[in-house]
């Protein structure tokens, strides 16, 4: 799977990579806050369009996993942007604050994305991004 994750933690990015990367072989890209997730995005989307003119349900990535507090941005901006662009595309919400916040600020979206409450281990990790539904 292409995977791009954006979080502004390197140990936890790293620490996904390692789950996702080392023991799935999935292909993931780093992004370092939510800024550098919205250049790889539209840098993939660019290098696919013309392959995909055809089918507009495409999506850049399997699944982008976007961390909600980031310092540059929130992650519900960053999600409102590519689901503008692409609302197929498959959206992971990986925060601390699902219950508080995240659960709320997402029926913005008009979109269905996902979420997982951190901290989560290595199966819960895997299980929302391979899962098929």
């Amino acid at each position: 799977m292409q995977i791009l994750i954006a979080e502004d933690d390197s140990d936890t990015a790293t620490m996904y990579r390692r789950f996702l990367e080392g023991r799935r072989n999935h292909h993931v890209i780093i992004a370092n806050g939510a800024r550098d997730c919205l250049t790889f995005y539209h840098e993939k989307l660019q290098n696919i369009t013309s392959e995909i003119s055809a089918s507009l349900q495409s999506r850049a990535f399997d699944v982008i996993i976007l961390d909600y507090k980031m310092a540059d941005m929130n992650g519900l901006e960053v999600a409102k942007e590519i689901l503008a662009i692409n609302p197929h595309q498959r959206i992971i919400f990986a925060s601390a604050y699902v219950k508080q916040t995240l659960l709320d600020s997402v029926k913005q979206l008009n979109q269905p994305v996902e979420s997982l409450q951190k901290p989560f281990g290595e199966e819960q990790l895997i299980y929302a991004v391979e899962k098929k539904e």
